[in-house]
């Protein structure tokens, strides 16, 4: 496995994705060998269209969103914690690259299915995007997240 010799030289983190879809045993695995703290499962979710086939609507994709799996994403981030993944970094693939905020009802939805931390990714276009205790809107109005992740926005500068 190309982890392994990551986390001897030091890494503190691994991150998973396509590999724990089509093993899902490789995160009980690194979780049990090397403790579920260095354990990041990546997620690239997408709500589905029309008569969709998960339940809560929000469909796993793999190889960059090119591949549909069919696993509903909300099913898929409680079997991750069950198999011991440390925590979960949850990409709205709907929202990444439209910088028009995050997709609330995505975060929320996974906050309700596990106790992870959870980072959220996809969606942010400007300062305003991001909760902040200063704004008028309570920050209550977010779901807890241990981070938050932005690409777009602080490459183009645009974070005024």
């Amino acid at each position: 496995m190309t982890w392994i010799p990551l986390l001897r030289c030091g890494a503190d983190k691994v991150s998973v994705n396509t590999a724990a879809i089509n093993e899902p045993q490789l995160i009980a695995d690194i979780a049990q060998r090397f403790g579920s703290q260095v354990l990041v499962l990546s997620v690239d979710v997408r709500r589905e269209r029309g008569q969709g086939h998960t339940k809560s609507g929000f469909e796993v994709n793999t190889m960059g969103d090119r591949r549909s799996t069919g696993i509903d994403a909300i099913w898929w981030a409680r079997r991750a914690q069950e198999l011991g993944v440390g925590e979960i970094l949850l990409n709205s693939m709907d929202a990444d690259g439209t910088g028009d905020g995050f997709d609330l009802e995505l975060i929320r939805a996974v906050r309700r299915a596990v106790k992870l931390p959870l980072i959220a990714s996809g969606g942010a276009g400007k300062l305003a995007d991001f909760p902040q205790p200063s704004r008028r809107e309570p920050m209550r109005s977010w779901p807890p997240l241990s981070s938050i992740m932005a690409g777009s926005p602080l490459e183009r500068s645009r974070m005024a």
